[in-house]
């Protein structure tokens, strides 16, 4: 009788034990449900019309004129859910996207690799593939997160510059009229700002125009991915060539701090700051992004083993070094300047407020 007893309070605590467990776990799921839809709640979200990328376009707006440098005092975690938040007009920022728009470069992301050393400000540079937008968001994530655990939580702001290669291709195979070949980027072709224009013939030889990459993948006569060179660009930390995981500080007081960052952006990057129609190519199946516009010589990354394509199909997104690393050329023109062979690149503030960079970037 006195085993039975002992058995049944066993029981009795292990039950109080296994309620316990579970009132904590739904009590902190429940939490965390309600602090992620208050994020996505309060604030202006719901009441935007505007976009950043788009905004950057337009040199009179108000984004242009002061807001696009997401100052700590306009854009922070108390201002944005403030009933007076000047940013609750744009949809990415309400939204919480990772990447907010900030300048249009001409310089390609390899050439500004070079200042960044020069001027000793950690950076990475790399070249991809771009097989869609949600891709490229996990590809930077999985850049900029491994960092974290050498700063605890990396100083901002951080910085993204890239530019992609538009793919513009004529061919036509007939006797009597061959043509194949590559189209350079001008204003006058790239109305629809569409990182691809393939036109080709059928076999009635009607001309068949296709905007828009292959979901599928390499096909013989159609891609999937589109080449970019991306450069993450730490202003508040020291270049370390030795050790590409090394997060030096340059600063040790907030005056310090607003000082780096003015240099940074007034002096280091004042020089590469335009405004041209061929920084607004959208990139690779993006419907607000844009990537600019990037020269590249005819050549096959497929022996490049630095150079990857990132495959869409389930997160984590993973890289797949086969698929889809097309053989093309590209050529941007900048008609504003008698039609000389130019880069063009888009600067982004990486949002620190997003899901993405919230744990990540203070």
């Amino acid at each position: 009788m006195k085993n039975k007893v002992i058995s049944l309070n066993l029981i009795l605590i292990l039950l109080f034990l296994i309620s316990s467990a579970l009132f904590l776990i739904f009590t902190f799921r429940s939490k965390e449900n309600f602090d992620n839809d208050l994020k996505y709640t309060t604030g202006g979200a719901g009441n935007c019309s505007l976009n950043t990328n788009t905004e950057l376009e337009n040199k009179n707006s108000a984004f242009n004129l002061g807001l696009s440098r997401y100052p700590k005092s306009k854009y922070n975690a108390s201002t944005r859910m403030a009933a007076t938040n000047e940013y609750a007009p744009y949809c990415d920022i309400e939204n919480y996207s990772d990447l907010l728009a900030y300048k249009c470069l001409k310089i390609s992301p390899a050439s500004l690799s070079y200042t960044m050393r020069s001027s000793n400000i950690k950076h990475i540079f790399d070249t991809i593939y771009i097989y869609d937008e949600n891709t490229l968001y996990s590809y930077l994530k999985s850049k900029i997160e491994p960092l974290k655990p050498y700063a605890t939580k990396i100083k901002g702001p951080v910085y993204v510059c890239m530019s992609q290669a538009p793919f513009f291709k004529y061919e036509k195979n007939s006797v009597e009229n061959p043509i194949n070949k590559f189209l350079d980027a001008r204003i006058d072709i790239i109305n629809t700002e569409k990182p691809y224009n393939y036109v080709k013939f059928d076999e009635q030889n009607k001309e068949i125009a296709d905007t828009n990459t292959s979901e599928h993948g390499d096909t013989s006569d159609k891609i999937s991915s589109l080449y970019c060179q991306i450069l993450i660009m730490f202003p508040m930390y020291e270049h370390n060539e030795l050790d590409k995981n090394a997060m030096k500080l340059k600063s040790a007081t907030e005056q310090d701090d607003e000082t780096i960052i003015k240099t940074f952006l007034d002096t280091t990057m004042n020089g590469y700051y335009t405004h041209n129609t061929l920084c607004f190519i959208k990139c690779n199946k993006a419907s607000k992004l844009n990537c600019g516009c990037l020269n590249m010589n005819d050549y096959s990354s497929r022996t490049d083993t630095n150079t990857r394509s990132f495959v869409s199909s389930n997160p984590p997104y993973l890289v797949d070094a086969n698929k889809d690393l097309p053989r093309y050329t590209a050529k941007c023109l900048d008609h504003t300047n008698n039609d000389a062979v130019s880069d063009f690149s888009l600067m982004y503030f990486v949002n620190p407020l997003s899901n993405s960079y919230q744990n990540i970037i203070e």
